[in-house]
């Protein structure tokens, strides 16, 4: 839609002489605003509530007090999530393999508060006595912090747990005596009456390694992985193995309650050790990955990979009975946007979240599928979902409510979607280096049909489509191009940028940016002969990429590196801002000044980056020589000339001109974000940028 209002002849010839206002590009850094889902990392439970830990969302709370329905009700997040909790009093403690440790004051678990935190890298595991937390830390050793007062929390001492090349990976506390998991010296244990000088006292071997310890009424389970170790520790200058309990598939993070000791592994299980010498199995758990778990009177409540918390009744051993499950967490691999609403693939769930508050992501719905879900694509109403089986179609007219209206039979292990409205394209996976193309018509989303497939030799992952186009980044393999202008008959027209990586690919007109080392850009006017008109340089390659109006946004995957680009000169891209997000980014979505990452176990990360975006009112010059690929040329000065230069473009209808979402106001989430029109609101937007002048 294109409408003009009623003075636009007026505007289109008003020159202003006014003092231009500077916008020139500084180096900036991403803002970290919030995280959500995730795998859980850890669980306590104190008075009915309890605390977990997420390598996406940091600390969520949770009322369990209902059995049957546990129930969030607070978050705070912390960069990079959390790897553990720890509670003591009213405060818990988190930490993070990268960023290191937080405090937060949960005395009314409703309005948890961030006290503060200590950069403290390689953390595997805390525990706290009277305000000090003592860390394991790999081969930095055991380290003691000084956290009586969160706010300025400080190392008191460091201790290499073993000289040789070990590693401490685990630690606990028990009066005033501290017990180390080193995976070579075995059980290393500290005199730690003095924190800031803990004195060795003893040493001992544990079979294969030592990775986690618990202490309980003076015995220690050490687990080396396989197996648990248990020892009398009555006597800490000399430890005493008494028993040791084998299990077939393995044994991590035990967790101790009285004389219950859990065991998680695959088949998690509970043990009676109140005869130290004879541990027995009293209670098999569901056969599920549960990763953590915690005990409280006599409930017993666990995590599990795909983000549920469940409630067992302690009282019914040797069989299990589960009181209650819930879906709080989740790995997030991909989404789409509808509204302020964001509808994300979990596993085997379609999650519907509320992002009118970046800062405070919220669960709002979300919907069990029969098979994993792998990629998204939206049209107007509907939403189509890959899964690992099939192609499903879900309509999304009431976006916290979707509702599957059609599917296909054929089985298929797709892993990338895309669609023009009409059809979708999906990209199967058929071999390391084989992929399939199957083209479904879902003009009538109660009955997709498959009408086409081709097969071709390509290691692809990410896909883009525009104006009867398909790109297939295929790494270090090139970028295949496939003409599917006539779905029925698609045609594979060539590889191109041969030699250079293609880790992801995105269109905007006749423009194609590829995630290389650093952005690539190529002008496609004519698919059988590109040509590079500019680029970006990076030691590494980036894996993810994503375009809106004159920024592209790049991941590095495993290496956590986002990135900004300036391509307003799409011939000279300039990168304004960098970040490390700690999270393996599985997918970008930019949504106005606010930057989804999409980091699968890790879940999703909210990042503000407004200030590092192009200044919208800043479009040219008094001495304006754009480049051929763009009418735009700033100067760094925002004046008359950018007035007049942006209602010609908006008259023209140019992609140029769409800057906002109509029907959105200032603070919502998509008032920033290109809608793909252009009209009144746009205009209205670039005058209030105008006027404000883009001090960014």
């Amino acid at each position: 839609m294109h409408r003009l209002p009623t003075h636009a002849a007026a505007l289109a010839t008003l020159t202003l002489s006014l003092a231009g206002r500077s916008s020139l590009a500084q180096p900036c850094t991403p803002i970290f605003l919030s995280s959500v889902g995730g795998v859980p990392n850890g669980i306590v439970v104190e008075n009915e509530v309890a605390y977990i830990a997420s390598n996406g969302g940091g600390l969520l709370i949770v009322d369990v007090s209902r059995d049957q329905s546990p129930e969030p009700i607070a978050v705070v997040s912390v960069p990079g999530g959390a790897d553990g909790v720890v509670l003591e009093s009213s405060t818990a403690y988190l930490w993070n393999w990268n960023f290191g440790v937080f405090a937060i004051d949960v005395s009314n678990p409703l309005t948890p508060n961030l006290l503060g935190s200590l950069e403290l890298p390689y953390v595997e595991g805390i525990d706290v006595s009277d305000g000090v937390i003592f860390a394991a830390r790999a081969k930095s050793g055991l380290s003691v912090v000084d956290a009586t007062k969160p706010t300025s929390m400080a190392v008191i001492s460091t201790t290499l747990t073993n000289e040789s090349n070990g590693r401490t990976l685990g630690v606990a506390v028990e009066g005033g005596v501290i017990f180390v998991a080193d995976d070579s010296a075995g059980l290393v244990v500290y005199d730690g009456s003095n924190p800031g000088s803990p004195t060795k006292l003893s040493a001992t071997a544990v079979p294969d390694a030592a990775h986690a310890v618990v202490v309980n009424q003076s015995l220690a389970y050490v687990s080396n992985g396989t197996n648990i170790h248990v020892l009398d520790v009555y006597n800490p200058s000399a430890p005493d193995l008494v028993s040791e309990v084998s299990l077939e598939y393995g044994a991590w993070d035990p967790v101790v309650s009285g004389n219950m000791l859990i065991i998680q592994n695959p088949l998690p299980m509970i043990l009676d050790v109140e005869d130290p010498l004879n541990p027995t199995t009293v209670m098999l758990l569901p056969n599920s990955p549960l990763n953590h778990a915690a005990i409280e009177r006599n409930r017993i409540y666990m995590t599990e990979e795909s983000g549920h918390v469940s409630v067992l009744d302690l009282d019914a051993a040797p069989v299990h009975l589960v009181l209650g499950r819930s879906l709080l967490l989740s790995p997030i691999a991909d989404l789409e946007l509808v509204g302020d609403l964001a509808i994300a693939t979990a596993l085997h769930t379609l999650q519907v979240l509320d992002l009118r508050d970046p800062s405070l992501p919220t669960l709002r719905s979300a919907l069990d599928l029969s098979n994993r879900c792998l990629d998204l694509a939206l049209t107007d109403r509907t939403l189509m979902a890959s899964t690992q089986r099939a192609l499903d179609l879900f309509d999304v007219s009431v976006p916290d409510r979707p509702r599957m209206i059609g599917s296909t039979d054929a089985p298929s292990n797709c892993i990338s979607i895309e669609t023009d409205g009409a059809f979708t394209f999906q990209l199967e996976y058929l071999g390391i280096f084989d992929r399939k193309l199957d083209v479904t018509d879902v003009r009538d989303p109660t009955n997709p049909v498959l009408v086409s497939s081709v097969e071709f030799s390509s290691p692809a992952w990410n896909t883009a489509y525009h104006d009867g186009l398909l790109f297939l980044a295929g790494g270090y393999f090139g970028l295949t191009v496939i003409d599917v202008s006539d779905p029925f008959s698609p045609e594979i027209l060539d590889t191109i940028a041969d030699g250079r990586y293609c880790g992801d690919v995105a269109c905007a007109g006749d423009l194609v940016y590829i995630a290389s080392d650093g952005i690539l850009v190529l002008d496609l006017s004519d698919p059988l002969h590109p040509i590079e008109i500019g680029s970006t340089s990076h030691a590494q390659n980036f894996l993810e990429l994503a375009v809106q109006g004159r920024a592209a946004f790049m991941g590095s995957g495993a290496r956590g590196e986002f990135q900004i680009v300036d391509i307003t000169d799409p011939t000279d891209p300039q990168v304004r801002g960098s970040s490390t997000s700690y999270i393996k980014e599985w997918n970008i979505y930019p949504i106005g000044n606010t930057v989804c990452v999409a980091g699968k176990e890790a879940g999703m990360l909210v990042l503000d980056v407004s200030s590092c975006l192009p200044c919208p009112a800043d479009l040219t010059g008094p001495n304006s020589s754009p480049s051929p690929y763009t009418p735009l040329d700033p100067d760094g000065a925002v004046n008359g000339a950018d007035l007049s230069h942006y209602v010609e473009l908006w008259l023209e209808g140019s992609y140029h001109a769409d800057l906002t979402t109509t029907n959105t106001n200032p603070g919502d989430l998509r008032h920033a974000a290109p809608d793909d029109l252009i009209n009144g609101a746009d205009l209205a937007y670039f005058v209030e940028a105008w006027i404000e002048g883009c001090a960014n």
